[in-house]
């Protein structure tokens, strides 16, 4: 029997009765703390899934890891103009945005202590 997640997803399934699959883009793919919120549609082959994500390390796990829904792109999106790409030493945290400590929720001692280097796109 189907609990959480899955209980939602087959109601909605049932309520909808979508024709096709429903096409999921993910900006900045890598799962930094937690399962996708649409990995129980992903699942039950209700979805498909693009991906972006530039950090080749993160880009090659999620593609080694993938199922046949799941696209996976080397890609920065932004909004077309020129920008700088923060790649940061913790995974997950790489942004075109320029972060702080505070919004990274990272601390004087942590490992990375926030570094970021930057690269242009």
């Amino acid at each position: 029997m189907a609990t959480g997640a899955g209980v939602l997803t087959d109601l909605l399934t049932s309520l909808l009765r979508p024709d096709r699959r429903t096409t999921v883009v993910d900006i900045g793919a890598n799962p930094i703390d937690s399962t996708p919120p649409y990995r129980p549609m992903l699942e039950k082959r209700l979805c498909r899934v693009i991906g972006f994500e530039p950090q080749p390390e993160e880009l090659e796990a999620l593609n080694a890891r993938k199922s046949d829904l799941e696209t996976y792109l080397p890609y920065v999106i932004g909004d077309g103009a020129g920008a700088t790409l923060k790649v940061c030493a913790s995974p997950g945290m790489t942004s075109l945005l320029t972060r702080t400590r505070s919004h990274c929720g990272i601390s004087p001692g942590s490992p990375s202590g926030g570094r970021c280097s930057a690269r242009s796109r």
